[in-house]
This record gives C-alpha cells, sequence and structure tokens, in this order.
C-alpha cells in the first residue's frame, strides 16, 4: 500500500512540474541596444504570429509580427532610445507635466485618441491610447530611457477586441532588457 501511495505522490509531483514547464513561453531576442547602458532584449511571440525585425541597431529596435491568421491584428513592437530621457527614467516615476507631452503626441498624431493608464502584471505603467472604433491602439511605455511601443491596427471593421489588447499587454509584462553579465 505504502508503495502505491508513494508511486501515486511521484506521478502527482511529475505532472504538476510537465504543467509548470507547459506554461512557460519561450523568448526570443529583439536585438541588443548599446545606448544608456548595453541590453539584450527577448519577449515573447504571440501565439499564432511569426516575429520579423525591421531594424536591429544600437539606439532602435523594430519588430513586425505576422499572424498566421489573417483575420488577427498586425503588431508592430519598437523598443527605442528617445534623447529627452534621462537614464533610468520610467514612466512610473516622470513628472505629470512629461506625461501630458506624452499624450499630446498621440493627439498630434490623431486628434481622436483616446488615453487611458494601464499597467503590465509587474506594475510597469502604460500609457494606452486608442481610436474610438479601436481600429488601433498603442501600448507605450519607458524603461530605462528607453521608449516602447507597441502599435496593434485592426485588419477588419469590428475593431480590436479586449482580449487581443490583453495579450499585448502580456507580451510587454514578459518582456526583459537583459543587462550583460559582468
Amino acid at each position: 500500500m505504502k508503495k502505491i501511495i508513494s508511486i501515486l505522490l511521484s506521478l502527482a509531483l511529475l505532472l504538476s512540474c510537465a504543467a509548470a514547464l507547459a506554461e512557460t513561453v519561450a523568448k526570443e531576442t529583439l536585438g541588443t541596444l548599446s545606448v544608456n547602458g548595453e541590453f539584450t532584449i527577448v519577449a515573447p511571440i504571440p501565439e499564432g504570429y511569426r516575429m520579423k525585425i525591421k531594424r536591429a541597431d544600437e539606439t532602435r529596435i523594430l519588430a513586425y509580427f505576422e499572424p498566421d491568421d489573417e483575420t488577427k491584428p498586425i503588431l508592430q513592437l519598437s523598443v527605442g532610445l528617445e534623447d529627452s530621457w534621462e537614464s533610468g527614467s520610467k514612466l512610473n516615476t516622470i513628472s505629470d507635466e512629461d506625461l501630458k507631452e506624452i499624450e499630446a503626441s498621440f493627439y498630434w498624431e490623431d486628434p481622436d485618441f483616446e488615453i487611458s493608464y494601464g499597467e503590465t502584471e509587474h506594475g510597469t505603467k502604460l500609457l494606452i491610447a486608442q481610436l474610438p472604433d479601436k481600429s488601433e491602439v498603442v501600448i507605450y511605455s519607458l524603461y530605462e530611457g528607453y521608449e516602447i511601443e507597441f502599435t496593434l491596427v485592426a485588419v477588419d471593421e469590428g475593431g480590436l477586441t479586449q482580449e487581443q489588447i490583453d495579450a499585448c499587454i502580456k507580451v510587454l509584462s514578459d518582456m526583459d532588457f537583459v543587462a550583460p553579465e559582468k
């Protein structure tokens, strides 16, 4: 009887480890930025997408995520240095005046953008700019002086769903700025 209980407990432990590994998301390297410190940017690829790097140099990375299904939104991720931000700047720590300037840049692009704020799973502040019909949503953040913009564009008239927006916030939550080991 003790052997059966031991075997059952071992199987339960093995299954729980397998489940934990199944939830681990593979991350791919987007590129290395080397201004304001050196960071390699790694991020998970959204399910049902393929990543294509359009630009990767020491100051900016531009990646497109092409959907396997043509009805899914088009995604673009940009991470780049903006000279006006100090090293170490984060959206969570900048002044209200600076936040208003960032908001104004979205209104300049399209005066219909509606601005709201959210957070990643780790508490990083996100500015979310979306058109009223949800045909386009831009999720903006700032980390270590680098601007991060994740743009979603709907391909049909139904607009973007909250689930699609949340999936992109999840990608941002799982994105890492990896400093080189010393």
